[in-house]
């Protein structure tokens, strides 16, 4: 999973880190540990984030489902 592209789209949207942690319902610090890759996205986190950023959960965490 690459989180790089989870912290570039944020970003590119304008936002920081706290104003998405805030939508999310967590503590900035939470959320920097999860775009930081020291903690993870739950399933529902994914699903709001790629809502956030109207993108899907595939592009916002470089999913692909070739081998």
């Amino acid at each position: 999973m690459n989180l790089e592209n989870v912290k570039e789209t944020r970003k590119s949207c304008g936002l920081t880190q706290e104003e998405v942690a805030k939508h999310l319902g967590m503590t900035k610090c939470n959320y920097s540990k999860k775009e930081n890759g020291q903690l993870r996205f739950s399933i529902d986190e994914a699903l709001k984030l790629s809502q956030l950023f109207s993108t899907t959960i595939e592009k916002l965490f470089s999913l692909s489902s070739t081998k």
